[in-house]
């Protein structure tokens, strides 16, 4: 069952989760927002910053990365922060990135970090080494990356979903309709979903790409699944907090 969470007084919207355990959990928000679940309490980690954190990777409980910008509560500019089991530190942003945004996505593949954002932004590397910037030749926002093999996908009005190659992004087909969630499975099959309930299956054997018949027209925000288990698709009408806000869940057969 789920159950309310006593968090810190004045805790604004969050936007992320990530950990490695039921003792290690980490979820990041608006105005610089990190908390930390241990097991027994949401303890405040905090930045002082008016900008908004939209994701973060949890390595392990002494290495963590967020990564954020402005939103519409504050903030002007990217930003990628790091945990080393004790404190928080801001790290620098590749000279290239000069006038970022917004970065809102991060995920490790095992051998570095991959960070994705506004504008078609990418960068990868490490805390102790730095970041460098990712070319992708992509105008549009990037918005969630992550797999194995390394998928991202991004775009507003029409999409792009984009592969690791090496340092740097190269593209792969274009949707109807822009995308904001992926989920690769073993079988290098990949799920995507987007704008107007768009969701499709991605081969990334061959480069494929097969649309999964509509059931909303709402904007899917996210994916996640089990393979040869459940699939499922969580967004809603995104664009408003009026009275006829709505959330929806789509569920089916996840690949193998």
């Amino acid at each position: 069952t789920w159950s309310p969470a006593a968090l810190p007084e004045g805790t604004p919207l969050l936007n992320w989760v990530h950990g490695t355990g039921s003792d290690d959990v980490w979820v990041a928000g608006l105005q610089g927002t990190l908390l930390h679940w241990d097991g027994a309490e949401w303890v405040d980690h905090s930045v002082q910053t008016d900008a908004a954190f939209w994701g973060l990777f949890a390595r392990s409980p002494d290495e963590v990365v967020a990564v954020g910008g402005a939103s519409r509560w504050g903030g002007e500019a990217a930003m990628i922060y790091s945990f080393d089991g004790e404190q928080w530190s801001e790290q620098a942003l590749p000279e290239t990135a000069s006038g970022l945004g917004n970065l809102f996505k991060v995920f490790h593949d095992g051998t570095q970090y991959w960070l994705v954002g506004a504008g078609g932004a990418a960068m990868v590397g490490d805390i102790d080494v730095g970041f460098t910037s990712a070319p992708t030749g992509f105008a549009g926002d990037l918005v969630t990356i992550t797999g194995d093999p390394v998928v991202a996908v991004g775009g507003r009005g029409t999409g792009l979903i984009m592969e690791a190659d090496g340092g740097r992004l190269v593209s792969g087909p274009q949707t109807n309709a822009g995308l904001n969630g992926v989920r690769v499975y073993p079988g290098g099959i990949a799920i995507v979903v987007g704008e107007f309930g768009y969701s499709a299956i991605y081969d990334l054997t061959d480069g494929s790409l097969e649309p999964i018949p509509s059931v909303t027209t709402d904007i899917l925000h996210a994916t996640w699944g089990g393979p040869g288990g459940e699939m499922y698709a969580v967004g809603g009408n995104l664009n408003t907090a009026e009275e006829y806000f709505h959330g929806v869940i789509l569920n089916g057969r996840a690949p193998e």
